[in-house]
C-alpha cells in the first residue's frame, strides 16, 4: 500500500510541478496460477519488478499494490514521457515472460497511465484515473497501455499505445 513519507520524492522537488501514476495489471494471473502453480506465479511477479526497475529513476517510486497490481509514481512526467516509459516496461516483460522456470507462460501487461498536470490534483484521484485507463486496456484486449488525459479524466477518451 502506499503512504506518503518524508522520503516520498513528490515532496523532495518544490520545483516538480507534475507527476504520473503509471498502473499495471499482470493479464490473466489467476489463470497462470491455476495452470502452472503459485510458484510460476510468484517468479512472473518477480520477473515483471526486474524488468520495471531497470527503467526506473532515482526519483520515481515503485509499488505493489496488492496482488499482481503494481503502480509506479514517476515526477516531472507528461503523459508521452510516461507513455513511453510504461509501453517499454509492456514489451520488455512480455519478451521476458515467453517462458518462465522452463513453462511456457507467455505473461503480458496492461497499464494505465495518467498525469496531474499541475500537481493539485489528489493522489487518489491521479491511482482511480490510472486505475481506469488500465481497465480500458483491459477491455482493449489486454497487453495494452491506455493513457489518460485531463479531457479523459473529465469523462472524454483515452488512447491506446502499442509499438508494433
Amino acid at each position: 500500500m502506499l503512504s506518503h513519507s518524508a522520503a516520498c520524492p513528490m515532496r523532495q522537488s518544490a520545483i516538480c510541478c507534475c507527476f504520473a501514476a503509471i498502473m499495471f495489471d499482470l493479464d490473466r494471473f489467476k489463470a497462470i496460477n491455476d495452470r502452472h502453480g503459485h510458484a510460476v506465479g510468484d517468479a512472473v511477479i518477480m520477473k515483471f519488478c526486474e524488468v520495471t526497475v531497470t527503467v526506473l529513476r532515482p526519483t520515481d517510486l515503485f509499488a505493489r499494490m496488492g496482488g499482481e497490481e503494481f503502480v509506479i509514481l514517476v515526477p516531472a512526467a507528461g503523459i508521452e514521457a510516461a507513455c513511453m516509459r510504461a509501453e517499454r516496461i509492456r514489451i520488455s516483460f512480455a519478451d521476458s515472460c515467453r517462458f518462465v522456470d522452463g513453462r511456457q507462460v507467455n505473461a503480458t501487461v496492461s497499464g494505465g497511465v495518467a498525469v496531474s498536470a499541475n500537481g493539485a490534483e489528489a493522489l487518489e484521484a491521479l491511482l482511480k484515473s490510472s486505475d481506469l485507463a488500465v481497465y480500458a486496456a483491459k477491455e482493449e484486449g489486454r497487453n495494452w497501455i491506455r493513457c489518460a488525459d485531463a479531457i479523459a479524466r473529465e469523462g472524454g477518451t483515452s488512447h491506446a499505445l502499442r509499438i508494433a
